[in-house]
């Protein structure tokens, strides 16, 4: 008696870590596909941004407020002044810009995105870092979802530590 009772107990542990592990998998699917839908928005945006950042037409302080609208750095003007300075240079330093490229994106908790990309021009590549954040305000009435804004963001040559 003792023993089927020992042998039940094991069965429903064995059915409660299969169905946990069932559960784990269908919760792991809807979060890649989650993820694969904020990486893309955050590609857009990215982008975008190094597009217009080549682009004669657009001053590059209008490339940088696009970029920064609604997050915490769009207040920075200082920090935002010193971005626009070095990378108004890009072009005289390293060719011109022919295409961008992201190599990697990684989600960090729920809440963070880290983003890289290749700057590619005529002579050298320049490697861009973009962090994302979701705001942790709560919804509102007007506003089911939280938003994403980009809290940093900075570039440099150091081609070499992409390899690490």
């Amino acid at each position: 008696m003792m023993r089927a009772l020992r042998s039940i107990g094991v069965l429903f542990t064995a059915l409660a870590l299969v169905a946990c592990g069932l559960h784990g998998v269908a919760a792991a699917q809807a979060t890649d596909a989650t993820t694969e839908e904020i990486v893309a928005a955050a590609d857009l945006r990215a982008k975008a941004f190094l597009d217009n950042l080549s682009n004669k037409q657009t001053p590059v302080e209008q490339t940088f407020d696009a970029l920064l609208k609604g997050g915490p750095l769009a207040g920075k003007k200082q920090a935002i002044e010193a971005l626009v300075a070095r990378s108004a240079g890009l072009e005289s330093r390293y060719g011109q810009f022919r295409a961008a490229e992201r190599i990697e994106a990684k989600r960090i908790g729920t809440d963070v995105l880290l983003a890289k990309y290749l700057y590619k021009c005529d002579n050298f590549p320049v490697v861009w870092y973009f962090t994302f954040y979701r705001d942790q305000r709560p919804a509102t009435a007007t506003s089911t979802t939280r938003s994403w804004s980009v809290i940093a963001v900075r570039f440099d040559t150091e081609i070499e530590l992409l390899g690490l």
